[in-house]
């Protein structure tokens, strides 16, 4: 974990670190880090329990600190710091929109058609509105629109909290545009089985077919991508 955040920190500062069980020699270490770097925060909340809790912990805290915009990303390492500024300089070109991460898998990852079938359920309740990779974990929100999101929905800390997120935001009319990403292997085996149970896909799509004949009757008011904005280059 470490190396993967000296390297978020090589390409953009502040960095927080919401940590979600982890122990407390790590914990240690990374207060120790903190000390040394200004630009780190370590938030240890003891009622964290589950990744919905630390984001939502973070983004209070950012808030409250008046920040407008929040990256979200994992850090076993499967997403490359590198592609952060790519992300800031979308963001700052449309403030208003969430700046999703569209993965560009490698050999070893699954092929496309099982990619396929692990974004019908978000296909269905979006219309095919082209969000990509629903669950793909590193994505730019504007802090009011996720604050408002996960405190209106706590649903989504029961399964996809990437995929259910995007879709409430685009239900609740807020654009977007897509940044290509590379994917990197799991290096972390519980954050690669979570990203590949297919049930989590299924119980998501329930939590949401429910609203979506309500939503579907203002999709107009959906949100949408932003025409020319994602680039095709890596």
């Amino acid at each position: 974990m470490i190396p993967n955040l000296r390297e978020a920190m090589a390409h953009w500062q502040p960095v927080w670190i919401v940590l979600e069980g982890a122990g407390l020699a790590l914990e240690k270490k990374l207060k120790a880090m903190a000390h040394e770097e200004s630009s780190l925060r370590v938030l240890a909340p003891k009622s964290v329990h589950s990744k919905v809790a630390a984001v939502l912990h973070a983004v209070e805290l950012a808030a409250k600190k008046q920040f407008t915009h929040v990256l979200i990303m994992e850090s076993d390492g499967s997403h490359p710091a590198v592609r952060i500024r790519n992300f800031m300089t979308q963001s700052f070109r449309h403030p208003e929109a969430m700046i999703l991460g569209r993965p560009m898998p490698m050999a070893s990852q699954p092929s496309a058609a099982a990619r396929w079938l692990r974004q019908l359920p978000s296909l269905l309740v979006t219309c095919g509105a082209g969000i990509g990779e629903p669950s793909f974990g590193f994505n730019l929100f504007p802090l009011s629109a996720l604050k408002m999101t996960l405190s209106r929905h706590p649903s989504v800390a029961r399964g996809r909290f990437d995929a259910e997120m995007k879709i409430r935001c685009l239900w609740a009319g807020v654009p977007f545009v897509q940044v290509p990403c590379p994917v990197r292997p799991h290096s972390h085996p519980a954050t690669a089985q979570r990203s590949s149970n297919p049930w989590q896909s299924v119980k998501m799509f329930l939590r949401l077919v429910f609203p979506f004949p309500g939503q579907l009757l203002r999709v107009r008011h959906w949100g949408r991508r932003i025409p020319g904005s994602s680039s095709d280059s890596p």
